[in-house]
């Protein structure tokens, strides 16, 4: 259902995320200026966290994680706008569609790691 069409071309490199979103929904079938700006918040908050990718690739990161979590949750998962706009993307991981660490961002986690790095 939001699948890329297999023959879509790659995405032009040196987008803004604006753009990188835009084209995603475009491709992947979705419409909407909330879910764009939704997509837009998330690749620019995910790039931060992913430093070693371009906009493009954290885009397409997010939209791999979306789908597999489409995948994982069925009939009970969230819209896309839902998704990225409440940043449930942070806790799957794209390519299996599991959890990987309840406690990546908790505060104690951080602190604690703060603490060994000292």
């Amino acid at each position: 259902m939001n699948e890329c069409p297999p023959d879509a071309e790659p995405m032009p490199e040196g987008l803004n995320s604006t753009s990188v979103a835009q084209v995603l929904c475009q491709t992947s079938g979705w419409s909407g200026r909330q879910l764009i700006w939704a997509l837009k918040d998330a690749i620019d908050f995910q790039a931060k966290q992913m430093p070693e990718l371009s906009l493009e690739g954290v885009g397409e990161w997010l939209v791999q994680s979306y789908r597999a979590y489409r995948t994982a949750k069925g009939k009970f998962a969230v819209g896309a706008q839902k998704y990225f706009g409440e940043g449930l993307y942070q806790s799957l991981e794209p390519s299996t569609g599991q959890n990987t660490n309840i406690l990546t961002d908790n505060p104690a986690t951080r602190a604690l790691a703060q603490m060994e790095g000292d």
